[in-house]
């Protein structure tokens, strides 16, 4: 269990370096306190992380052009990352392997339309870049973080045209992973700015 607190915090202490999202939020609006990431209460290592882009993007590490075209191209996608593995009788993590997880991960939005994670080939290449980035980055906490760890990728829109979600909007969306629902509320205490 310890590993497992271990990796939601460096999880945590990465979404939190990175910079807020400039949204576009009332004045007074009170600062939200809900998280981006999801920690199974079962004994076992489950957790689950609803990226933001402005993580993805602060984790580019090359020019402003890059993070300017990389900021127009995660606009399409939802990233999600997820740690699924069961704890050996030694303690030691049992990790799943990525299509197991992949096969078992659904996005469901308010409306309960359910979404799969698209295929590599159909995702931008500056998109699928950062995420190996992030991967990089989380390797800083321990090697065990960056294998463990298994980045997927859904679309933004729905088949109805409109946003699935919006970090800085209102309502819920599920990722459902491996038998269990991780909830996710909005707004994220992470993409509204401090008020002051």
């Amino acid at each position: 269990m310890k590993f497992l607190y271990k990796k939601a915090a460096a999880i945590a202490v990465l979404a939190v370096s990175t910079v807020f999202a400039n949204a576009d939020v009332a004045p007074n609006q009170p600062r939200p306190t809900h998280p981006e990431i999801n920690i199974s209460p079962r004994n076992r290592q489950h957790v689950v992380w609803w990226m933001q882009d402005n993580t993805l993007v602060a984790s580019v590490k090359r020019n402003q052009s890059d993070r300017d075209i990389l900021s127009q191209a995660v606009k399409s996608y939802i990233v999600i990352g997820v740690i699924d593995s069961d704890l050996s009788v030694t303690g030691m993590p049992v990790l799943k392997n990525y299509m197991s997880m992949r096969a078992t991960l659904r996005l469901v939005d308010a409306t309960g339309h359910t979404y799969m994670p698209l295929e590599e080939m159909g995702v931008n290449v500056d998109v699928l870049k950062a995420v190996e980035d992030i991967r990089t980055e989380l390797g800083l906490y321990g090697p065990v973080l960056t294998r463990e760890i298994q980045f997927y990728i859904f679309p933004r829109t729905g088949a109805d045209g409109q946003a699935i979600v919006s970090p800085t909007g209102d309502g819920d969306f599920h990722v459902q992973s491996n038998g269990e629902d991780f909830a996710f509320h909005m707004p994220l205490a992470m993409a509204v700015p401090v008020q002051n």
